[in-house]
């Protein structure tokens, strides 16, 4: 775990709904200089929170290219 928050990010994007208090642990952590969440996850560590289901691979990565590149993330 410590050399994943060890790592400068550009971009981390939690892949999980709700509240996960390890993996939110490492988001909090982390390094990244811009944080990607989804529904339910705690909005005071994400920059950004999607509205869909992560499992949605094809929507998750239309939406991160939408919002990353308004956001001139990308």
């Amino acid at each position: 775990a410590q050399e994943f928050l060890d790592r400068n990010l550009d971009v981390l994007v939690g892949l999980y709904q709700g509240r996960h208090d390890v993996l939110e642990r490492l988001v909090a952590g982390s390094q990244a200089k811009f944080k990607v969440g989804f529904s339910g996850a705690d909005d005071r560590l994400c920059d950004l929170l999607l509205a869909i289901d992560p499992r949605e691979v094809t929507a998750v990565k239309a939406e991160l290219k939408k919002y990353l590149g308004i956001l001139g993330k990308l």
